[in-house]
């Protein structure tokens, strides 16, 4: 009996190129799936929010800064002990323009309102000054967002 040599080339004789291309594709898998999760993480740490990477609670550092505020504020005039103020920052001072309190309002005052006593407070923080204080009354416009 004879036996017949088999070749292991492949009939076309490309097996080497069908490797590299084979080769190049996992890698061009491996670097797209690398890229996909860079991308995620990067959104992930660099969220606007914080959030997800962030030890403290978002209101924990606004909660300090508005404790800062008020201390700078007690500074200057006596305030209610008993309760806790409601605080908002001007975003925009044109639309309230038209009431007298905001008249002499700039972005970045702080207008802190206790509601319980009645008592509103306009508060400029960078000049450390209180610029308008008034009764709040039941009639009052609210401020808008």
């Amino acid at each position: 009996m004879t036996t017949i040599p088999i070749s292991r080339q492949s009939e076309s004789g490309n097996d080497g190129l069908r490797l590299r291309s084979v080769t190049l594709s996992m890698l061009g898998v491996v670097v797209l799936i690398a890229l996909l999760l860079a991308s995620t993480f990067y959104l992930w740490y660099f969220s606007p929010s914080g959030s997800w990477i962030s030890v403290k609670s978002s209101e924990e550092p606004i909660a300090e800064e508005v404790s800062k505020l008020i201390e700078r504020v007690r500074s200057h005039v006596a305030l209610p002990q008993d309760e806790a103020p409601t605080v908002a920052m001007v975003k925009s001072a044109e639309p309230l323009r038209g009431q007298v309190f905001f008249q002499d309002a700039q972005i970045g005052d702080a207008v802190i309102i206790y509601s319980k006593s009645k008592k509103v407070i306009l508060y400029d923080p960078r000049t450390d000054r209180i610029i308008n204080m008034a009764p709040l009354s039941d009639n009052a416009p609210t401020i808008g967002n």
